[in-house]
């Protein structure tokens, strides 16, 4: 795997791990999104981001994406 997509990965599973424990679980855990899902969000945005900044209107993709162009 590409080293620049090993280091985005990594970003998204450090986010994913702190995002998912901020939840609060309830008895059934209803609510509480699954840490995959988290991740999976995370890595897609973070990829999006990085292919947008190689473009001349990064923009176009991002707004494409449902991004904007503030950093999340």
């Amino acid at each position: 795997m590409n080293e620049r997509i090993k280091e985005l990965a990594e970003q998204a599973d450090s986010y994913a791990k702190a995002e998912y424990e901020k939840w609060t679980p309830t008895d059934d855990f209803s609510g509480v999104p699954h840490i995959r899902n988290i991740f999976n969000e995370k890595f897609a945005k973070l990829l999006v981001r990085e292919c947008a900044g190689l473009c001349s209107d990064p923009v176009v993709v991002l707004q494409h994406f449902g991004l904007d162009s503030k950093s999340e």
